[in-house]
């Protein structure tokens, strides 16, 4: 872990990140948290220390993410386990076209960014033969259109 707690504060606008408080200061009608940037973080535990040493005021501080921003929804809970918080921080550590790839590949097949991953979206995809996932969809897409003009 970094020194200090502000080490992973998020400054970033446009940062993947979570709002955390606790329940007892909510209960109390304090909203007192800090924004979590997880791309600071290396893994759940990591993460988790950090809430904890943020609120280390409460003996056993039962964490709430009262607000998230730069992820998928799907992933987005008030009490995040550590498997969906591994999942968030390599998320936010994706590159932005792992990123559309993943959500766009969610859209088009439905189902949750939570549950797919983009190694077999990759392999799926660009893998094919492709050079990104676009030049994939157009072709799904032409396949598709031509699908249903045969059967006009």
């Amino acid at each position: 872990m970094k020194k200090d707690v502000l080490d992973y504060e998020m400054k970033n606008c446009d940062g993947i990140g979570v709002y955390c408080g606790t329940y007892k200061k909510y209960n109390e009608g304090s909203l007192y948290g800090m924004w979590i940037d997880f791309a600071l973080c290396d893994d759940a535990d990591e993460f988790f220390e950090v809430c904890r040493k943020l609120h280390d005021d409460e003996e056993d501080p039962e964490l709430m993410f009262q607000d998230f921003q730069g992820f998928p929804r799907s992933l987005y809970s008030e009490c995040l386990d550590a498997e969906t918080v591994e999942k968030i921080i390599e998320y936010a550590n994706m590159s932005d076209e792992d990123k559309e790839m993943l959500e766009d590949f969610a859209e088009c097949y439905g189902g949750d960014v939570s549950d797919i991953d983009i190694d077999k979206v990759r392999d799926r995809c660009v893998g094919s033969g492709y050079t990104d996932f676009k030049d994939w969809c157009d072709e799904q897409a032409d396949e598709m259109i031509d699908g249903v003009r045969v059967k006009l």
